[in-house]
């Protein structure tokens, strides 16, 4: 009967250490906090690459800007490695710890493996030995937690004993901690270990997709300057023809020419919106101003001043074109034209006076909408038309 009490009893002290053993005190707040930061920064990172790729599809729309799309893929790929770098960091880290727990665990399992051993030899001492009082006790408990709330027992239990069991029960959670500690550390560097991969591949896809961004774009931008070459060089041919043709139409100077006035009237009386300006415009020159507005197709355009009508026809990229000869002032002789009409009201040779209708606003020729393209030149050389108008 007394060996099945003791039995019981022993059995109950074991059962606490098991309790001891399984207690959650485990506070991980530090590791937390280091991990929560690493995702912050590498959160931040995410958002400013979405940032960067709209930099770089706006780049990629615009083929003809290979710098640009070179820049925005370059700031991305530096994201990337730096994602990468941010977590190789932390594995580093991660596993030093790792490391450090390892040997910790291990030296306090062998710890707690003397200190139970060095435990049961003193219980079996004290049953050995016959210790009565203590015998006596365990004896007439109940059962354990009678057995621990007794005074009369903790008063006789030796200080060493206590010692040791306090000691056993610091070293066991103490080794949970380490053990629950490692473990989150080894799942968060599987974690890591999978995004660290994840990135890796995603840095490689962005070099080769770069790669044919950056050829494609680079292409692109070698056909646009090209492009833009032809276009300048076309618009500086159909200008030497012009002037050319404008030499031509002039009267000759055995011919009593329109002694102009020196005064200009607005050549679309219904509509004073200006939608283009003389000077460069899209890498060449606009030697006029477009007149356009709401309603404005099929409205009269008139003469500018009193003149001979040069030219009635097609003309290349002006369309349908008139070209009137106003004559000498100081030296100078005046010319106007006007571009993309629909229609003409008068003819070539016919004499015109200042305000009368000659044609209507059309988009005929190099056009995207009907409007008024309207040159003033002074021997066959453009000059900015509003310089001859009130606030010009």
């Amino acid at each position: 009967m007394r060996t099945k009490k003791i039995i019981s009893i022993l059995l109950a002290v074991c059962l606490t250490l098991g309790v001891i053993a399984a207690m959650d005190f485990i506070s991980v707040e530090t590791h937390a906090d280091k991990s929560s930061d690493l995702r912050k920064k590498i959160n931040d990172l995410e958002k400013k690459k979405n940032d960067i790729q709209k930099k770089i599809d706006a780049a990629e729309k615009d083929k003809n800007n290979a710098k640009a799309l070179r820049d925005a893929v370059n700031e991305k790929i530096d994201n990337i490695r730096e994602q990468i770098r941010l977590i190789d960091g932390r594995l580093s880290t991660l596993n030093g710890e790792i490391k450090k727990l390892d040997a910790n665990i291990s030296e306090t399992e062998n710890r707690v493996d003397d200190t139970k051993e060095q435990f049961k030899q003193r219980l079996r001492a004290i049953y050995l030995t016959g210790n009565q009082t203590n015998l006596r006790v365990l004896l007439s408990a109940d059962d354990f937690g009678d057995y621990l709330t007794q005074s009369e027992i903790v008063k006789n239990i030796a200080k060493a004993d206590k010692e040791m069991l306090d000691k056993l029960s610091a070293e066991i959670v103490k080794l949970n901690e380490d053990k629950k500690e490692a473990e989150a550390k080894r799942e968060d560097v599987k974690g890591l270990k999978e995004e660290q991969v994840s990135k890796k591949r995603e840095l490689d896809k962005q070099y080769n997709t770069y790669q044919q961004q950056l050829n494609a774009a680079e292409n692109a931008e070698e056909s646009h300057i090209l492009e833009k070459k032809k276009t300048a060089d076309e618009i500086a041919k159909a200008e030497k023809e012009l002037q050319r043709e404008l030499d031509r139409i002039r009267p000759p100077s055995n011919v009593d020419p329109i002694y102009f006035s020196g005064t200009f009237a607005w050549p679309v009386p219904s509509c004073y919106n200006i939608s283009s300006h003389y000077g460069p415009r899209w890498g060449t020159m606009h030697r006029g101003i477009d007149i356009s507005g709401g309603g404005i197709s099929g409205k009269a355009v008139v003469a500018a001043a009193d003149g001979i009508v040069g030219r009635a026809d097609w003309w290349g990229g002006y369309g349908n074109c008139i070209m009137i000869n106003h004559g000498y002032m100081d030296g100078s002789y005046y010319q106007t034209v006007y571009g993309h009409l629909s229609g003409f009201a008068v003819s070539t040779g016919q004499a015109v006076t200042k305000g009368q209708t000659i044609g209507y606003v059309g988009s005929t020729g190099d056009s995207t909408g009907p409007h008024l393209h309207f040159e003033i030149r002074v021997n066959s050389n453009a000059v900015n038309p509003l310089s001859f108008f009130s606030g010009g």
